[in-house]
């Protein structure tokens, strides 16, 4: 008995181990295929977008408003968006296939779970079921595996310094809603150029972005909590709502910056620009405001007295401003007069 369990498994067990290393060997080394195979590989998955993508067309030209049919019909909407959006992500189309392949096996096992018990149908069923589950459970982990390796890729991308690669990776950042399950905390974006950024919500506790460029940003809502943005431009940058508690803003140009209504408790701002910046109704327990730069259009919270050791740019003389554009030119910022 255990050498016929074992010369019907042979043949499952080669091809299957066949198919895991064809798989694989796609994944990683694609350099290794014939390009012939690697198109129609290619093409194999573009037919299925395009099979996603008629679909999606046929159904929207369906739509009227008497073919509503209530929240039944936006989960059937919603569900053929996300396989869209699956059908639509490089790789998927091999997973499709495998899928489809293993479906089919499944049933033809099921079947011959039916079967007669000393028929040969019957004997191959489960080893069939066994080893088809293991290549999806395979295929699942390489899938697993290349999606790490896609998102640390495409987060390491948004710390370049070319705005529009750092804008591009932001961008895919936001889709996949990496930028709030905390996949960017305590990640380093120094001197990333970020100019433009508009990610509201952010989870960046403990991130670095000293030097970095985020004029123009949006960053409403964020938790930047301990975040290190020292020496960054955040020049009419809008950071209303945010959580900026422990963090470190030290020599940072928030100059026309908005600033209203985050919490600022125990921050550290010195030498920070605070030139005509927007700081009402904001948490300013235990800031640290010394050599910070504020001049008469600053607008502090309600009963906000600025610290003595902070400097009003509005008293200082014509030699005393140009030491600061001076100093302020050698960090690599600007004051404008």
């Amino acid at each position: 008995m255990p050498a016929l369990l074992l010369e019907c498994l042979t043949p499952f067990i080669v091809v299957f181990a066949l198919i895991g290393a064809v798989i694989v060997s796609i994944r990683k080394r694609p350099d290794l295929w014939p390009p012939s195979f690697l198109t129609w590989e290619r093409t194999a998955e573009a037919r299925v977008i395009a099979v996603a993508a008629q679909l999606h067309t046929t159904v929207r030209l369906a739509q009227k408003p008497a073919d509503y049919l209530g929240p039944f019909h936006l989960r059937l909407r919603q569900a053929r968006r996300r396989f869209e959006r699956w059908a639509a992500q490089p790789g998927n189309g091999l997973t499709l296939r495998v899928l489809i392949v293993a479906a089919v096996v499944l049933i033809a096992a099921a079947f011959g779970l039916l079967a007669p018990e000393d028929s040969l149908w019957h004997r191959l069923a489960a080893p069939a079921i066994v080893m088809t589950i293991a290549v999806v459970a395979v295929d699942a982990l390489f899938r697993m595996r290349g999606d790490l390796l896609e998102k640390e890729r495409v987060i390491r991308q948004m710390g370049s310094r070319n705005n529009h690669l750092a804008l591009d990776a932001a961008r895919t950042v936001i889709e996949r809603g990496w930028h709030r399950d905390g996949s960017l905390a305590g990640i380093c974006f120094d001197r990333a150029d970020l100019r433009d950024l508009t990610m509201s919500s952010a989870r960046l506790a403990g991130s670095s972005f000293m030097y970095a460029g985020l004029r123009d940003a949006e960053l409403m809502f964020a938790n930047l909590r301990s975040a290190r943005l020292g020496s960054s431009d955040l020049r009419s940058a809008n950071l209303s709502f945010s959580d900026l508690e422990s963090a470190v803003l030290g020599l940072a140009d928030l100059e026309n910056a908005s600033l209203g209504r985050c919490s600022l408790r125990d921050a550290h701002l010195e030498g920070a620009n605070l030139r005509n910046a927007f700081l009402e109704h904001a948490e300013m327990e235990g800031v640290h405001l010394e050599q910070a730069i504020y001049d008469s259009k600053t607008r502090w919270p309600l009963d906000f007295i600025p610290p003595a050791d902070a400097i009003n740019w509005d008293t200082l003389g014509d030699t005393e401003r140009e030491w600061f554009r001076q100093w302020r030119w050698y960090l690599g910022q600007d004051l404008d007069p």
